[in-house]
Order: structure tokens, then C-alpha cells, then sequence
């Protein structure tokens, strides 16, 4: 029979032995495969008239980027059942695996969230006002979100957040102008200070999607304290999830901008 000599350690090595072990290695992923994401949407209490678009987002979302789960953080207080209901339809009708995890006392409407769902986690301590009779089974305690990952067998997946800045546009100002600048937003002939941001430093705004047009473009403006300077940004069009970063430079001929949707 044919053998063959390891380079490591000498030893003679079958043909059947030489496919075992590279079957064996095939089997392995390699180190620069890209786990699959997981998106959790925050439903809490400022959000909840609103959950419904955030969760439809995050659902689009997910599909997209090919994620390995999406899990629903309840902490809000108790919504209403009409709301439970279309958030549970949200669920079903998403093509990626779905959970709940429930972080805080919840009222009996939640129920029909927690039966469009996979499986029911809920923060130790939480108790249930009724028994999910979904085929996930009795909801399993966790302390924390990393143990929900660590049960779905998820750990060390890049997590993403969906939140109420994927309905509106998040603003990104880096300033390397040596002197202070002061940010406004235009649109439709109106402007709004954002605020202040200092030389050599940078500073986020979210604006939320009912001070956003319902179409058309926004633009930025920056005007450079004690001068007569000023820098404005391409128009950018609106949509939901949008993120713009503009980084003013010392000469403002040479500021840039760019934006992207969240995804």
C-alpha cells in the first residue's frame, strides 16, 4: 500500500489514512469566514408607537444581510393588543429565525408576540402572566443578552441594533478645521441648529423621522466661528435609516461627505 511521510513528524501515512485526515480538515471552517449577524430590535417605551415600522425595518433588514437571528427585546411597558397583534404578523412574515427575549414584566397582550416566535427567552426574575403553548416550549430564563446568544449558539456574532434611529437620519459631524463650527440642517429653505462641535473633535445627532420631509433632499451647513466661512454638503436624499458623516477640513474646499442607509 502506498504511504506517505509527514514533513512534522516522520510518521508514514496511509492513502486511507491521508483522506480521513483531509476530510477532517475540510470539515473546519476557516479562520476568515464571516459568522452571520444577529439583529436585535429594542422595543421600550419610547418606541412603542412606533414599533411596528422599526421592527418591519429590522425584519427587511435581516433578510438582506443574510442574519442567523433576530431577536426582539421587550422592555417596554404593556402594548396594546391591536399593536401586539400586527407586531406578531411583523414576525411571522419575516423569512429569518425570530425570538423573544422579555426583560421586563410584560401584560397578556405580549402573548401574541411570544407565539410568532421560535422560542421565548425572559430575564431571570421576569415572570410570565400566562405559558407560551407554542412549540418553543416554556420560556427559558437568561440573565443577559449574551446568554441568549450563547444558547442560540451565536457567541461572537457582530450584533446589530435596531432602534428608532433607523426611522430617522443620524448626523456625523468630524471637525479638523482648527477653529470651533456651528451645524445646522436645511431643507426647503429653513435651517435648524444641531449644535457645536469643537476643533479636533466630532459629534452624532439623530433626527427623528417626524422632523424629516416625507420626500425630497436635506442638507447640512457648517459655519466656522469668528469668520465669515461657511460649508455646505451635497443634498442628500432622504429615507428612513439614513446616516450622513461630513468631515470639515481646515481648508473647507476640502470637507467631504458621504451618507448610507442602515442595514
Amino acid at each position: 500500500m502506498a504511504h506517505l511521510t509527514t514533513a512534522v513528524s516522520g510518521q508514514r501515512l496511509t492513502v486511507r489514512q491521508i483522506g480521513l485526515l483531509f476530510l477532517a480538515l475540510s470539515a473546519v471552517p476557516s479562520a476568515g469566514a464571516a459568522q452571520a449577524p444577529v439583529y436585535r430590535v429594542i422595543l421600550e417605551d419610547g418606541l412603542r408607537s412606533r414599533a411596528e415600522r422599526v421592527l418591519e425595518r429590522a425584519v427587511t433588514a435581516a433578510a438582506e444581510a443574510g442574519a442567523a437571528a433576530l431577536v426582539l427585546v421587550v422592555r417596554a411597558a404593556p402594548v396594546d393588543g391591536a399593536t401586539a397583534r400586527r407586531l406578531a404578523e411583523v414576525l411571522r412574515r419575516g423569512s429569518v429565525p425570530a425570538y423573544a427575549w422579555i426583560a421586563r414584566d410584560p401584560g397578556p397582550t405580549v402573548r401574541a408576540v411570544a407565539l410568532a416566535v421560535d422560542r421565548v427567552f425572559v430575564e431571570t426574575g421576569v415572570r410570565l402572566p400566562w405559558a407560551p403553548d407554542s412549540g418553543a416550549g416554556s420560556p427559558q430564563p437568561v440573565s443577559d443578552f449574551d446568554a441568549v446568544l450563547s444558547v442560540l449558539g451565536a457567541d461572537g456574532a457582530r450584533v446589530v441594533t435596531v432602534d428608532a434611529r433607523w426611522l430617522g437620519a443620524t448626523v456625523r459631524v468630524e471637525n479638523d478645521n482648527w477653529r470651533d463650527v456651528r451645524v445646522f440642517v436645511a431643507r426647503g429653505g429653513q435651517r435648524r441648529r444641531l449644535g457645536t462641535v469643537t476643533s479636533m473633535n466630532a459629534r452624532e445627532w439623530t433626527l427623528p423621522d417626524t422632523e424629516l420631509p416625507m420626500a425630497g433632499r436635506i442638507h447640512l451647513v457648517a459655519e466656522v466661528i469668528g469668520t465669515t466661512e461657511r460649508a455646505t454638503t451635497p443634498p442628500v436624499p432622504v429615507e428612513a435609516g439614513v446616516v450622513i458623516e461630513w468631515r470639515i477640513a481646515n481648508m473647507l474646499s476640502q470637507s467631504s461627505a458621504h451618507h448610507w442607509v442602515r442595514n
